[in-house]
C-alpha cells in the first residue's frame, strides 16, 4: 500500500494489483464491513482511485503460471496499455530449523518469491519494461537460524536479477533491512531489532525516498540497512561472516553512519543529550577535516585557531551539511565563531528540523518527483540554455570541452572503444532535447550513439591544425537529433596526438569535462594493457538532481537563499555601462573572440602573497582587480560580476557527469575610495556569503525577483569572472597533457575574464572573451594590459592606499596619453593672436594645399 500510493503521488495512473485476495464485486461494496480485511482492501482502492490511478484487480496466485497466462492473454486481447514496471513484494516468515522443516513450511516462504519472481520474469519478456523491481531481504547476505527458506527465496531474487541485467533486461533486487511498518511492525519486533540486532528499523517514508534515489542506477542488487550499533549487531554471530566484519571496520562507531539515524537520535534525546550529541558530532567532523585531535576542538576555541582557511571551510560546511542536512554559513567558519556557538547554531537549526517534521501538514506531496529515468524535464539551469538554443540555432556559443596534445603513441580504436564505454556509463551522454506536450524533456537512449572522427595532420603546419581543430570544435549541435558529445584525434605523428571533445553545456560543464578526460585515459590505459578497469560506481544520476532541486525549492532553505539575494542585490540592479567600440545591437548576439595573456612569474607570486596576507583566496584577489577595471572603464560604484559554482554542494553529484554550474551575482561597491584592504574583506564577504546561497538556481531567481533586462544586454550582470582548477591527474599514465587554448563560450556576456594556473609553470593563463559586436580586438588588447597594471598595482600598494587610486596605466601608456595625446609638450606664446598663427601656418605649408576654407552663407 506504501509503494502504491508513492508511485501514484510519482505520477502513475494505471497500477495492476495481483494477489491471492479477492474483492467482492465494485456493485457489493458499499455493503462490505470497512473493518474487515475485504473492507480495508476496498477503501485502498477507492482511495487510489481518489488520487487518480485506474486500479485494474488480478485476483490470482501469483505462483500459479496458468492462471498468471490466462489473465495476461486476457488482459492482451482486450489491446490494454502495455505494462511498464514490475514491483514485487511476496514477503513470508515461518522461522524453522532446517531438522524440523518439511516441504510445505519450505515452499510456503520460498514459493511466492522464486515461483512468482521468475514467471513474471518469463511471461513479461517482451513487454517494454522500465523498472524490474525485487523487494529481497538481508537476509540473502546475513540469514540467522531459522530461516533457511527464507533466505533462499531472496537469494534466488538476487541471482535472478542479475541474470536480467546480463541479458540487457531491466531489474534490481533491493536486499532490504527491518522497515517499521508491515510485517516487522505486525509482529513487534521493531524493538527486537533495535536492542537485540543493532538495527533500527526503516521509517515508511526513508524507506519510500531511498526506493526513489536507487531505482534509475546501473546495479542489479543493492544492501539498503542502517545499523546503529555494530557491536550488537556483530554479536548476534558466533563467527560473523566477512560481509558483516567488513561493514564494521568501515563504519564510523562514534556515531550514527547515516544523517537520517543522527535526526533520530537527536529528535529522541533530551534537551541536555542533544547538546552533547551535536558538540560530539561537530567535534568529529572538524577533527577530521582540520586533522587535528578531538580535544582541541574546545568550545571556546575558534577555527580560525586551529587553521581553518576558507577551502577547508567549504569542506567543513559541506561534511555538516551532507551529515546533518544543516548548513552554517561560511562567513560564520570563518569569523572567528566559537565553537561553542557553532554548536548552538547546529542544535537550532535540528531543533527546526524536528519541529518541522512534527508539523508537516504534507507540503512536502506537492513536491513533483520523477522516477522515468529515460525522459525527464530539465533542470532550472538547463532550461534556459535550451531556451537561448531556439533563439539560435545555429550557434556554436555553447559548445564546450577543450582540446590537449599528447607525445605517446595512441591506438586511436582503443581510444574510441575508451569513449564508447564512458557514454554507455553516463546516460546523460546518451540524451537528447525534445518538445513533448509543449514541455522540453531530455530523453535518453538505450544505445550508445556516437560522433567519432579521426584526422591526419602529419604534413599540416600547426595553424591549418587549429583552425581545423576550432572548425570541429564549433560544429552547431541539433539538441533533438545529433549526439551531443563530439570526439576528434589528429595525428600530428607516430607519437604526437591532439585530443578534442566538444560538448553541448546543456549537458556538461567544466568538472564534468575534468571528470571525462581521467575516466578517459584509465579506460584507456586497461584497454592497451588488456586488463579490465573498474570505475568508481556512480552513486547517483542527474535524474537524481533534478529530483533534489525540486525538494530543495520547496522547502525552507530555498526561501532563505532567495531573501539574501534579494537583500544582497541593490534594490534596481545596475547596468554595466563599458565605452564601446560599435553601437550596442538592439537584441544580444553571442559573436565572440579571445584575448589570450599570461601573468609572468613574480606578478602570479605576488597574487599569492597578498591573498596570504589577507587572509583570502587568490580567486577573491584576482576578482578584486576585475572589479577596480570595471570600475575604473565604467565609472560607476555599484558593479556586479557573474562568478559560476560548481552546484554540486552534494557529495553524490560530485563527480557525476551533467550541467551543474550556477551563477552567482556578486555586487561590490566601490563608493567612498575603499583602501585595499577594505576591498579584499568586502569582497571576501560577498564572496563566501554568495557561497553560502549557492544552490539558488540563477535562472529562478532572475524570475522570482522581477529582474527584468534590457534585451541588449544579458540579466543581472553583462560581466564574468571564471577561475579554473585544471584537476587532471595524468603523470601515473607516463605523459603530460598539454592545454591548447580554444576560443569558447565567446560573446555571451560584454565581458568574461576566465583564468587558471599552471602549476609546473607557477604562472595565471588568462583570457578575456568579448562580444565582437561590442569591442574591437585592440580594445581587448588594452583591457587585457590594464588589467595586469591594476593586479601588479594591488599586489604592490599598501594595505590603506585607497583602492580605486592603484595606476591604471603603464608609464609609457600615461606619457603618450597625458603629454603627447593632449599636445601638453607644444607650447604656444600665447601674445600671439589667433589669426597670426593660421596666416604663419599657411605660409608654412604647400599653397596648394588649403588651410581654412571660407564659406559664404547666402543671406534669406
Amino acid at each position: 500500500r506504501l509503494l502504491c500510493r508513492t508511485l501514484v503521488a510519482r505520477g502513475a495512473r494505471r497500477l495492476i494489483l495481483v494477489g491471492r485476495t479477492r474483492l467482492p464485486e465494485r456493485d457489493r461494496w458499499r455493503e462490505t464491513d470497512p473493518d474487515t480485511t475485504a473492507g480495508r482492501n476496498v477503501r485502498f482502492v477507492k482511495e487510489l482511485e481518489a488520487l487518480g490511478a485506474q486500479v485494474i484487480l488480478a485476483p490470482l496466485d501469483i505462483t500459479d503460471e496458468a492462471a498468471l497466462t490466462a489473465w495476461l492473454d486476457d488482459y492482451r486481447r482486450n489491446d490494454s496499455p502495455p505494462i511498464r514496471g514490475v514491483f514485487h513484494l511476496a514477503g513470508h516468515v515461518r522461522d524453522t530449523l532446517v531438522p524440523e522443516m518439511d516441504r510445505q513450511v519450505f515452499d510456503a516462504v520460498h514459493g511466492p518469491k522464486v515461483a512468482g519472481a521468475y514467471l513474471l520474469h518469463r511471461h513479461l519478456r517482451d513487454e517494454p519494461l522500465e523498472h524490474f523491481v525485487l523487494f529481497a531481504s538481508i537476509a540473502s547476505l546475513l540469514t540467522t537460524a531459522g530461516q533457511t527458506n527464507y533466505a533462499a527465496g531472496n537469494a534466488f531474487l538476487d541471482a535472478l536479477a542479475h541474470h536480467r541485467r546480463a541479458q540487457g533486461l531491466p531489474a534490481l533486487s533491493l536486499d532490504w533491512g527491518p522497515w517499521a511498518t508491515g510485517m516487522i511492525e505486525e509482529l513487534g519486533l521493531i524493538d527486537h531489532y533495535r536492542n537485540s540486532r543493532g538495527m533500527s528499523s526503516l521509517p515508511p517514508d526513508a524507506g519510500m525516498a531511498v526506493l526513489e534515489r536507487v531505482i534509475g542506477q546501473d546495479k542489479a542488487q543493492l544492501l539498503v540497512a542502517t545499523v546503529v550499533d555494530w557491536p550488537v549487531f556483530m554479536a548476534w554471530y558466533d563467527s560473523p561472516p566477512l560481509l558483516v566484519t567488513e561493514l564494521a571496520a568501515a563504519a564510523d562507531t562514534s556515531s550514527p553512519a547515516e544523517s537520517g539515524g543522527f535526526l533520530d537520535t537527536f529528535r529522541e534525546a533530551d534537551e541536555d543529550k542533544r547538546r552533547l550529541l551535536v558538540t560530539e558530532r561537530f567535534t568529529a567532523l572538524v577533527a577530521g577535516v582540520l586533522r587535528v585531535r578531538a580535544e582541541q576542538v574546545e568550545p571556546e576555541v575558534s577555527l580560525n585557531t586551529l587553521g581553518l582557511d576558507s577551502l577547508l571551510a567549504m569542506e567543513v560546511r559541506a561534511r555538516v551539511q551532507a551529515d546533518l542536512k544543516v548548513a552554517l554559513p561560511v562567513v560564520a567558519l570563518l569569523s572567528g565563531t566559537s565553537v561553542g556557538d557553532l554548536v548552538t547554531q547546529l542544535h537550532d537549526g535540528l531543533a527546526a528540523l524536528v519541529a518541522a517534521d512534527a508539523g508537516d501538514d504534507g507540503a512536502d506531496a506537492a513536491v513533483e518527483v520523477y522516477l522515468d529515468e529515460n525522459q525527464y524535464p530539465l533542470t532550472q539551469n538547463q532550461k534556459a540554455l535550451w531556451f537561448l538554443k531556439q533563439l539560435n540555432p545555429d550557434g556554436f556559443a555553447y559548445n564546450i570541452g577543450g582540446a590537449v596534445e599528447v607525445r605517446v603513441e595512441l591506438d586511436p580504436e582503443l581510444m574510441f572503444d575508451a569513449v564508447r564505454a564512458l557514454i554507455r556509463r553516463h546516460p546523460i551522454l546518451r540524451g537528447n532535447f525534445v518538445l513533448q506536450d509543449g514541455q522540453a524533456v531530455q530523453r535518453i537512449s538505450a544505445e550508445a550513439r556516437e560522433d567519432l572522427a579521426l584526422f591526419d595532420v602529419q604534413d599540416e603546419e600547426w595553424d591549418d591544425i587549429y583552425q581545423m581543430i576550432i572548425r570541429e570544435y564549433r560544429r552547431p549541435y541539433d539538441l533533438e537529433r545529433d549526439p551531443l558529445v563530439r570526439f576528434r584525434l589528429f595525428k600530428r605523428g607516430e607519437d604526437r596526438w591532439v585530443i578534442m571533445k566538444a560538448v553541448h553545456h546543456i549537458i556538461s560543464d567544466a568538472i564534468s569535462t575534468f571528470t571525462f578526460i581521467e575516466e578517459l585515459l584509465a579506460i584507456y590505459e586497461g584497454l592497451r594493457r588488456g586488463e579490465h578497469v573498474e570505475l568508481p560506481p556512480l552513486t547517483a544520476t542527474y535524474l537524481d538532481f533534478l529530483n533534489w532541486q525540486n525538494r530543495f525549492l520547496a522547502g525552507p532553505e530555498a526561501r532563505r537563499m532567495l531573501d539574501y539575494w534579494r537583500g544582497h542585490l541593490p534594490a534596481e540592479v545596475p547596468l554595466l555601462s563599458l565605452p564601446v567600440d560599435k553601437p550596442r545591437p538592439a537584441v544580444q548576439t553571442n559573436n565572440g573572440a579571445s584575448e589570450f595573456f599570461v601573468l609572468d612569474t613574480d606578478l602570479s607570486a605576488r597574487v599569492h602573497t597578498l591573498a596570504r596576507e589577507h587572509k583570502v583566496t587568490v580567486f577573491m584577489v584576482l576578482l578584486s582587480a576585475y572589479y577596480l577595471l570595471l570600475h575604473r572603464y565604467s565609472g560607476q560604484d555599484d558593479i556586479i560580476v557573474g562568478s559560476p559554482v560548481t552546484g554540486r554542494t552534494q557529495e553524490e553529484f560530485a563527480s557525476l557527469y551533467g550541467y551543474f554550474v550556477n551563477p552567482l551575482p556578486l555586487h561590490v561597491s566601490l563608493a567612498g575610495e575603499p583602501s585595499v584592504s577594505e576591498l579584499l574583506a568586502q569582497v571576501h564577504t560577498t564572496v563566501l556569503n554568495g557561497l553560502d546561497n549557492q544552490e539558488y538556481p540563477f535562472v529562478l531567481l532572475v524570475d522570482k525577483l522581477g529582474l527584468q533586462h534590457d534585451p541588449s544586454r544579458s540579466a543581472v550582470f553583462q560581466a564574468m569572472f571564471i577561475l579554473l582548477a585544471h584537476k587532471v591527474a595524468t603523470e601515473k599514465y607516463g605523459y603530460r597533457l598539454e592545454y591548447i587554448e580554444l576560443p569558447e563560450e565567446e560573446g555571451q556576456f560584454d565581458l568574461t575574464l576566465s583564468a587558471y594556473e599552471d602549476e609546473a609553470e607557477q604562472r595565471f593563463h588568462c583570457v578575456f572573451k568579448y562580444n565582437t559586436d561590442l569591442f574591437l580586438p585592440e580594445t581587448a588588447r588594452r583591457l587585457a594590459s590594464h588589467y595586469v597594471n591594476l593586479l601588479d598595482a594591488l599586489t604592490r600598494a599598501p594595505s590603506a592606499q585607497p583602492a580605486t587610486r592603484l595606476e591604471l596605466l603603464a608609464a609609457d601608456e600615461r606619457e603618450r596619453v597625458l603629454e603627447t595625446w593632449s599636445g601638453a609638450r607644444r607650447r604656444t606664446l600665447h601674445e600671439t593672436p589667433v589669426h597670426e598663427l593660421i596666416s604663419k601656418a599657411a605660409t608654412s605649408q604647400n599653397p596648394t594645399e588649403n588651410i581654412v576654407n571660407f564659406v559664404k552663407l547666402a543671406d534669406d
